[in-house]
């Protein structure tokens, strides 16, 4: 009985080591958005990216408050719509809050953009863009080739031109 719980929790102990290289690594990200990489590559002054970290803190803390009540408006509707005696203006009043809730998830996605570009200078904001637009683009060859980049433009237009002749 005691070699049965000393194996186990060595056993947990070895997983607990093993797991710890791989929490090091940094979070896999969504293509296209903005890194520190590309906050390195626009020359942010040191006030710029205070401010910008700052707007960026607050900014995902209401997008993640916003993400969490439109899921669980959400899963009040199925729950609402799987009954069996749904109740019509209980339907229509989460809808309701929906709406209100992707609005506001909209307002919010305007709003900092527009903060954002209130720190930048133009050509700062201009080479963020070019940067975003650069890694959206990587992102869709990778996908299309199947987590290997893709062929380029012109490769593609030649495939299209000799299917359409």
């Amino acid at each position: 009985m005691r070699t049965r719980i000393a194996v186990s929790v060595a056993a947990a102990a070895l997983g607990a080591l093993l797991a710890l290289p791989a929490q090091a690594q940094p979070r896999v990200r969504a293509k296209g958005r903005i890194t520190d990489e590309h906050l390195k590559e626009i020359n942010l002054t040191a006030e710029q990216t205070e401010q910008f970290n700052k707007q960026r803190d607050e900014h995902k803390n209401v997008m993640w408050e916003l993400g969490r009540a439109i899921k669980t408006r959400y899963r009040d509707l199925q729950e609402e719509l799987d009954k069996q005696d749904t109740d019509k203006e209980k339907v229509a009043g989460i809808v309701a809050d929906l709406k209100t809730l992707e609005a506001q998830r909209i307002d919010q996605r305007v709003r900092g953009i527009m903060q954002m570009k209130e720190t930048l200078t133009p050509e700062q904001f201009q080479k963020l863009h070019t940067l975003r637009d650069e890694e959206r683009a990587k992102g869709r060859r990778m996908r299309k080739g199947r987590g290997r980049p893709g062929p380029e433009a012109p490769a593609e237009e030649a495939v299209e031109s000799e299917v359409s002749d």
